[in-house]
């Protein structure tokens, strides 16, 4: 089976999510070029024998699992989501149609209902309150991942999730290519809940552009 040579598709699950396991698996599986993917998993999720996939048991911790999951990407770009978020293929298109001198692609996302769609800005990742911003979803190459210090936040950012990763590809002198135009990612969220997960990341976001600009990182 032919895989794609430039992007590996990496996840973590662990507890009751390991039900989007299969979904997820045939979601990504169908993608083409197809990624070989990377599977970081807790318990009680049973790895399967599906071809292209790595499982990598480790314990319950998001941000190690994702430095973890990223060390066995065998390709010089990975692309980060949860278990409920998959790829879409224009977004997958227009990953293979980077250029070579960049280190992460900014995407669109859209609730799986259609309910919310955001746009990001390349120079800041910024937009109104409300909207949902998935920062460390985005993909990025390995090389750049590394240089940042990885996934996992020290902690005076390790209240702003994955705007704490922002941060630090800002100080490592990120360079993106803006594909903001493509619905890259289908989110999955419950409605009940939704409001409240955009409230909060809209709070992370504003705290992480004001600690940038105090920075002087923008």
């Amino acid at each position: 089976m032919d895989y794609s040579p430039l992007v590996t598709s990496v996840t973590t699950v662990w507890g009751k999510y390991d039900t989007y396991v299969p979904w997820w698996l045939g979601k990504v599986t169908a993608l083409n070029p197809r990624p070989r993917i990377v599977v970081v998993h807790g318990e009680p999720v049973t790895p399967t024998d599906e071809p292209g996939v790595t499982w990598v048991e480790a314990p319950a911790d998001l941000f190690a699992m994702t430095d973890l999951g990223v060390d066995y990407a065998s390709t010089p770009w990975v692309w980060l989501t949860a278990i409920d978020d998959v790829p879409t293929q224009e977004g997958w298109d227009e990953l293979h149609r980077v250029p070579a001198d960049v280190d992460s692609m900014l995407i669109s996302a859209t609730f799986l209902d259609g309910s919310c769609r955001w746009d990001s800005d390349p120079a800041t990742l910024l937009g109104p309150v409300g909207s949902y911003r998935m920062c460390g979803g985005c993909p990025f190459t390995v090389d750049f991942f590394r240089r940042a210090g990885g996934y996992t936040n020290p902690p005076e950012y390790d209240h702003l999730y994955e705007w704490g990763w922002y941060l630090r590809a800002l100080a490592a002198g990120v360079r993106w290519h803006d594909a903001t135009h493509v619905v890259g990612q289908l989110n999955t969220y419950n409605p009940n809940s939704l409001g409240r997960t955009i409230l909060n990341m809209a709070i992370q976001e504003q705290q992480a552009h004001q600690y940038a600009k105090e920075l002087g990182l923008i």
